[in-house]
């Protein structure tokens, strides 16, 4: 036998069936359009602003004009403050192209930028340089855990030639006496001069032959030991060791240099 329904059971039975009645609604008149709602287009506006926000807001090294996660070892991009006795600077003419594809074509600036190079630092002095690029520069100096001269290095970066892709940027001098070579830090490597992660110093092309008087034991392979074919030695950017390209059966390409890691460095990521 049934069991009558409770009072309870029968209102809701009778919201359901209301509920699931399908109400109504007054369509648009003939010849009218329905108009997208406020919200939508605040929403729309938003999403154009927040979407031109981040692309205008990617930051790029002072010095190689790389982003942060470049593929030629440079490391973290880091902010340093001004120097206390920093040169002024005249106010850009107009604002700085946008970074580079991280392709070796597009590190550094063109001479069509140098007008605008002064939009590099900040207002208050301060700029965006990846950690290898402003520690390796000229006149750079360690203090603790903090490097000094930083912004000195991003002005005079805005008058030096890199030797390698003859764009403006330039900030690591060819350790040699008298060289007057400079580099950019992804360049130092393609260009096939001689690093010294130790020194901190680097020998260009024409002066490799005095790595091993520089540099001593960390001017030889870690495979054979030896200095043996200095041009044809590659820079690990992760633990500083060299290595012939003959050694591990790999060309020496400037692709294959910039940024390379040796092989236990690699397997650590």
């Amino acid at each position: 036998m049934d069991k009558p329904k409770s009072n309870c059971e029968e209102n809701v039975s009778e919201l359901t069936a209301d509920e699931s009645a399908p109400t109504e609604q007054p369509g648009p008149s003939d010849g009218e359009s329905e108009a997208p709602s406020a919200a939508e287009d605040t929403s729309d506006t938003a999403a154009a602003t927040s979407n031109t926000h981040v692309e205008s807001s990617v930051r790029a090294c002072a010095l190689c004009n790389c982003v942060d996660r470049s593929l030629h070892g440079q490391r973290e991009l880091r902010h340093f403050g001004p120097s206390s006795s920093r040169p002024a600077l005249e106010p850009a003419a107009s604002s700085l192209p946008g970074p580079g594809n991280d392709d070796l074509s597009s590190i550094g600036f063109s001479n069509s930028d140098a007008s605008c190079l002064a939009a590099q630092l900040e207002d208050t002095g301060g700029s965006w340089v990846h950690h290898w690029c402003a520690l390796w520069s000229d006149g750079v100096k360690q203090a603790e855990e903090e490097l000094e001269n930083v912004d000195k290095a991003v002005i005079s970066g805005t008058q030096r030639l890199c030797e390698y892709c003859k764009r403006l940027g330039a900030t690591i001098r060819c350790h040699a006496e008298g060289c007057s070579r400079f580099y950019h830090f992804p360049c130092s490597a393609a260009s096939g001069s001689f690093q010294s992660m130790k020194l901190l110093a680097l020998l260009c092309p024409e002066h490799i032959d005095k790595a091993e008087e520089m540099a001593g034991e960390e001017a030889w392979c870690a495979v054979c030991d030896s200095a043996g074919e200095l041009l044809d030695l590659l820079f690990c950017t992760g633990c500083g060791q060299h290595y012939h390209a003959a050694c591990l059966e790999i060309s020496a390409t400037p692709i294959q240099r910039s940024g390379w890691q040796c092989p236990e460095c690699k397997v650590c990521q």
